[in-house]
């Protein structure tokens, strides 16, 4: 798991106990700090995510690149079968 997710879920949370806070105690300024950092932690998590998936997405092309025959090379298993 990608740290940008896991912080970016922390900051959702913090922001959503920040919005409750201030709607109990009648604390505008909270209720909007709080819509701020739930805002920021969605950003952050779906950031995180996509960057997860290219790190991966990168991963699997190059083991694509790798393992497919360039023209005019046969692999070695198909080769030898005799």
């Amino acid at each position: 798991m990608n740290w940008d997710i896991s912080i970016g879920q922390c900051k959702q949370v913090y922001g959503r106990l920040l919005q409750d806070y201030g709607r109990r105690f009648d604390r505008r300024k909270a209720v909007l700090n709080g819509e701020r950092f739930e805002f920021t932690g969605r950003l952050q998590t779906r950031y995180g995510l996509l960057k997860h998936q290219a790190q991966w997405g990168s991963a699997l092309l190059r083991l694509q690149r790798h393992s497919i025959p360039r023209p005019g090379q046969e692999r070695s298993a198909e080769g030898s079968g005799g």
